[in-house]
């Protein structure tokens, strides 16, 4: 069974979902168990929250200040390339002192590039970690953490491999 939650200034969203390893293909259905459309705070959010203690879950984070960019740097090492587009948009006038950063590719890996596009994601640490107390007080653990944008893609990326050629999507 898994946990997603998603934080907005709105809301407090839990669905625990039950199916196969995300990472096998073919591996079923996957069932809605149980889903909470909750305030952002209060008692019933804590209590909701002291319930998923010790589980892991993936967490959307809305509201927060981010930035979200493509870039085009040396291919190398995940590290490198991070290094990289984090210096690439500080040196363009964004603020990357005191934020999350990560990078995803942005097109398929091309061996013989010695360039490459990615998409660097980054938010607010402050912000971000705010917005997460709760979950960690209630001692839910942290399996991955986004924003909306990032999720998007990473959904959009999924997508990509049943789109039929020439489909609208």
């Amino acid at each position: 069974m898994r946990v997603g939650i998603e934080l907005s200034p709105a809301a407090c969203r839990i669905v625990e979902v039950d199916g196969g390893r995300p990472w096998r293909r073919g591996r079923g259905e996957t069932s809605v168990r149980s889903m909470a459309i909750l305030p952002p705070s209060g008692p019933e959010t804590r209590a909701k929250l002291k319930s998923l203690r010790r589980r892991h879950a993936a967490v959307v984070v809305w509201g927060g200040r981010s930035e979200h960019r493509q870039v085009m740097v040396t291919a190398g090492s995940y590290e490198s390339m991070r290094a990289e587009a984090v210096a690439s948009l500080s040196a363009a006038g964004l603020q990357t002192i005191g934020v999350w950063a990560d990078i995803a590719p942005a097109s398929a890996p091309d061996d013989r590039a010695s360039r490459r596009p990615v998409v660097v994601s980054m938010a607010s640490a402050s912000d971000m970690s705010e917005a997460l107390q709760p979950l960690r007080d209630a001692g839910i653990r942290l399996r991955t953490v986004t924003t909306p944008a990032v999720a998007l893609a990473s959904l959009a990326r999924l997508r990509k491999a049943s789109w039929a050629s020439g489909a609208i999507e």
